[in-house]
């Protein structure tokens, strides 16, 4: 049994703020799914922006964390391109297989754990101190990892594509019930 500060660094140092740089909020991320890019310059930035975060960043949502709206950073550095998260995720780097932790992170048992460390009712939020204390079981072999990261992730994948397909008919059935039932009542 491992905590999570024995296999990861919790809210790194961050380098500066570019002048320029991508924000993720806590409105951004959706079921780990980044939903919305925003560009922020510095000198309007809120002042919870302060996670610099590198590939592989895992960002766990410290507010309401039974929404499970974490996030792993997948996107590739191109060039300068800064992002950064607010503070009120707590920044994970772990010295294990990435995404099996980001998996492992959003179980239904790490949850529960997570939710009786939270303080608040309305907003319940647990602290980033307390996060990294969790203990939980990893399989030590790195080779299991990746194979149950690749399995999760691609059936994370799935579930991402079925979702916009059924968005985009939800879509085009309203437009229908419109275009059809406004045609027939003349």
């Amino acid at each position: 049994m491992v905590s999570l500060q024995d296999i990861a660094i919790i809210n790194p140092k961050s380098s500066s703020l570019h002048s320029v740089f991508y924000y993720i909020d806590l409105e951004s991320v959706e079921k780990g799914e980044l939903k919305k890019r925003q560009e922020i310059h510095r000198e309007e930035a809120p002042s919870r922006a302060q996670r610099v975060i590198g590939i592989n960043d895992i960002l766990f949502q410290c507010v309401r964390p039974y929404q499970k709206n974490n996030y792993i950073n997948r996107i590739q550095d191109t060039s300068s391109e800064q992002w950064v998260a607010s503070t009120g995720y707590a920044q994970i780097r772990t010295t294990e297989t990435p995404n099996y932790i980001y998996h492992l992170l959003n179980t239904d048992g790490f949850n529960a754990k997570v939710l009786i460390r939270c303080t608040g009712s309305s907003y319940p939020a647990i602290n980033s101190e307390d996060l990294a204390t969790i203990r939980f079981y990893i399989s030590a072999d790195r080779i299991e990892q990746l194979k149950i990261s690749r399995l999760l992730d691609l059936l994370d994948e799935r579930i991402a594509t079925q979702s916009r397909i059924i968005e985009e008919q939800e879509t085009l059935l309203k437009s229908l019930r419109v275009d059809l039932l406004n045609h027939a009542a003349f």
